[in-house]
């Protein structure tokens, strides 16, 4: 069982990798040929809110939430510079 500190922090980047799945999506959608390592990553992030469903520990969220953040930069940098090429 998760304390409640850990039900919160899981909650919340529950719904943030929910936003970030989003932009993912936004993105394929949106670009007439979208590259194929935005694909793989979406794949890969889609896989996440099991991850942080299991996640029981503050390591475990130690480990998660950076490489969490670290798609979500990756995303809005590649949306912005779709954004200017077009």
């Amino acid at each position: 069982m998760l304390s409640s500190v850990n039900q919160v922090k899981s909650e919340v980047l529950y719904e943030r990798v929910f936003g970030i799945i989003r932009k993912y999506a936004d993105y394929l959608n949106n670009t007439s040929e979208p590259l194929e390592s935005i694909k793989a990553l979406y794949k890969e992030i889609c896989r996440y809110p099991d991850k942080i469903i299991l996640c029981d520990s503050d390591y475990e969220f130690g480990v998660l939430e950076p490489t969490i953040h670290a798609y979500e930069i990756f995303i809005e940098t590649v949306s912005q510079t779709n954004q200017v090429v077009a």
